[in-house]
């Protein structure tokens, strides 16, 4: 879905849908927010990249499926010196490796409350082992045995990934092919508001994040 970020008077942003009529789904102040990134085509106004430039706050933008693709900021005093010390600590095996294990233990930790809060009925032992697969990334020894790590847990957490696509009791997963019994090109997940949500493509046809515009009786 594409959106649309605009300056507010009193400093703030405001971000509105451009494709449906549902006016502004969120709102922000200026001075709390600290990174604002992009995901696939979001507009942003002038006045907009101005203030936040001018205060140094970062705007990334990353493809719908999430690739990193560039990055707008401010002429910050600091910006070299904190450069300079980030290169360091990634030439710096130990202290790469640890900020490496506090981010897989998040990204693990943050699985396991999705599962709990949108998965309520999903077996225990998937939570548990996210739990202990956070705890195991925290004191990965090498960078190796930490990717082992994050796809064990990435293995555990999309074993459930479809019961927590629901609409009322009902989960709905659909596959898109480009042809009458071809294989499937894309899969998405059906919201009752928006349409079918793409969630994997494998075609250039369809992007992850894409609403398909369909209604199920």
């Amino acid at each position: 879905m594409l959106s649309h970020i605009d300056l507010l008077e009193g400093n703030g942003l405001a971000v509105t849908p451009v494709e449906y009529e549902v006016g502004k789904v969120s709102e922000a102040r200026i001075r709390e927010i600290s990174q604002v990134c992009l995901y696939g085509g979001v507009e942003i106004t002038t006045p907009a990249m101005v203030e936040l430039m001018q205060r140094n706050v970062p705007v990334l933008h990353f493809s719908h499926s999430g690739w990193f693709q560039g990055i707008c900021l401010g002429m910050s005093h600091k910006n070299v010196l904190l450069r300079i010390k980030q290169f360091q600590w990634a030439g710096d095996e130990e202290k790469a490796l640890s900020i490496a294990r506090r981010i897989v233990s998040g990204k693990i930790e943050n699985s396991r409350i999705q599962l709990r809060r949108y998965d309520p009925d999903g077996p225990e032992s998937v939570l548990e082992s996210l739990a202990a697969l956070a705890k195991e990334a925290e004191n990965a020894s090498s960078r190796q045995s930490l990717l082992g790590i994050e796809g064990a847990a990435a293995a555990a957490y999309f074993s459930r990934f479809d019961s927590m696509l629901k609409v009322g009791d009902k989960n709905i997963i659909m596959a898109l092919h480009l042809l009458h019994a071809s294989p499937a090109a894309a899969i998405a997940f059906y919201d009752p508001c928006l349409g079918a949500v793409v969630v994997a493509s494998h075609s250039r046809e369809w992007q992850v994040g894409q609403v398909v515009d369909l209604t199920i009786p």
